[in-house]
């Protein structure tokens, strides 16, 4: 059974902890939470919808492909800095 904590509300804080500026306004603090949020809800919508049809392999490529999508913005983004 699950906690009854809001699971992606503590990925969102401990996101914000990591990279928001303190000194962020707070209309920069909603639009990166708005960001985060839907974000999540893009990657949400694309596991959900994966075809019922394809085989259980297929399934699990599609969802390590997104993964390595996420992998490799982030050290992107790491490089950017």
């Amino acid at each position: 059974m699950l906690k009854k904590t809001k699971k992606l509300e503590g990925e969102w804080l401990s996101f914000a902890r990591q990279v928001m500026p303190r000194n962020a306004s707070a209309i920069q603090r909603q639009e990166m939470q708005r960001s985060f949020y839907a974000g999540a809800s893009a990657m949400f919508g694309l596991v959900v919808n994966i075809d019922d049809e394809l085989s259980e392999e297929e399934g699990a490529e599609i969802i390590g492909e997104l993964q390595s999508e996420c992998v490799n913005f982030m050290a992107r983004i790491g490089r950017d800095r």
